[in-house]
C-alpha cells in the first residue's frame, strides 16, 4: 500500500532512517539525523541529512539542501539556492541549481576515459611557463610542429595566453599555462589545461577536456560530455556570472557557482 504524502507547516525532525513519501511537502526545514529517502515530486523549504540522501525524481528544495553523506539527485529536481554533500554530490539530467559543493560533483553516468586521465598526469610533470612567457592577441592555437616553438611535442603549448580576440583551442591541445580572454574562448575536445582560465565572454568547454585549475567567467560557461574541473584532493572553483550547462558526465572537484542558474543536460 502507498503511503500517504506528508503535509507539515512546522520544522520536522526524523531520528532514524526515513523514506518520504512521493508529493509530500514541507512549509519549513525537515532534518534527518540518518539517512533520508525522498520519493519522486516532494518539495520542501530546505534540507539537511546527517546520512545519505536520494531526493526523488521532480522534487524541489526552494532555499538549500545540506548533506553530510553522498547525496544522489534523481532527473529533473530543482536544488535551490544552495545543495552541498560532505562526500559526493551525484545529479541527474535536468536539474536546476545556484551554487553546489562537494568534494565531487558528478553529472549522470559517464567517466572520464582512462586515457584523458593519463594525459592529464604527464600534462602536469612537464615545466610550467614563467610569469613574462606569455603570447598576446592570438585567436586560435591548433597543432604545430615546430621543436622551436612547441619544445614539449606539436600537441604541447608552452606559454601563458592573453588576448583581446575570441580564441578557440583546437582538439588534444595541452596548455601548460593559464588563459585570460577579453571575449568568447572555445575550448574543443580532449584538451587539457593547467592553468587558471578567466574570460570576459562565453567559455565553451567539449567533451573529456581537462581543466585543472580555476574556471570564471562573466558571461556564460558550458563544459561537455566527461570534462573534468579540478582534480581528486583538490579543491576548485567553476564560477559564471552568467548561466552554467553541465553535460553527462562532468565531474567538479569543488564548486559550482552561477548568477544567472545552472542546469544539467
Amino acid at each position: 500500500m502507498n503511503k500517504s504524502p506528508v503535509a507539515a507547516n512546522n520544522i520536522v525532525i526524523y531520528k532514524n532512517n526515513v523514506e518520504i513519501p512521493a508529493q509530500s511537502g514541507f512549509q519549513k526545514e525537515v532534518y534527518g539525523k540518518e539517512s533520508m529517502d525522498v520519493s519522486k515530486d516532494c518539495w520542501a523549504r530546505a534540507v539537511a541529512v546527517d546520512g545519505n540522501l536520494r531526493f526523488g525524481a521532480g522534487s524541489k528544495v526552494v532555499r538549500w539542501l545540506d548533506v553530510e553523506g553522498e547525496a544522489d539527485i534523481e532527473d529533473n529536481a530543482v536544488l535551490g539556492i544552495s545543495a552541498t554533500s560532505g562526500t559526493r554530490l551525484h545529479i541527474g539530467h535536468g536539474c536546476k541549481f545556484k551554487r553546489l559543493y562537494a568534494p565531487v560533483i558528478a553529472v549522470g553516468e559517464k567517466c572520464l576515459t582512462g586515457l584523458k586521465a593519463n594525459t592529464g598526469k604527464m600534462a602536469a610533470a612537464l615545466p610550467k611557463p614563467l610569469y613574462n612567457e606569455i603570447e598576446y592577441n592570438i585567436s586560435e592555437i591548433a597543432p604545430l610542429d615546430d621543436k622551436e616553438k612547441r619544445p614539449y611535442g606539436p600537441l604541447v603549448y608552452p606559454k601563458i595566453v592573453v588576448t583581446n580576440r575570441n580564441l578557440t583551442i583546437k582538439n588534444d591541445m595541452i596548455m601548460l599555462g593559464g588563459i585570460k580572454a577579453k571575449k568568447d574562448l572555445t575550448i574543443e575536445d580532449n584538451v587539457v589545461v593547467l592553468g587558471n582560465i578567466f574570460c570576459e565572454g562565453i567559455l565553451t568547454v567539449g567533451s573529456n577536456c581537462i581543466l585543472k585549475n580555476i574556471v570564471f567567467s562573466q558571461e556564460d560557461i558550458k563544459l561537455g560530455q566527461g570534462t573534468q574541473v579540478g582534480e581528486q584532493g583538490k579543491i576548485k572553483s567553476i564560477i559564471a556570472r552568467g548561466k552554467i550547462i553541465l553535460a553527462e558526465g562532468v565531474k567538479i572537484y569543488g564548486f559550482a557557482l552561477t548568477d544567472k542558474g545552472g542546469e544539467t543536460l
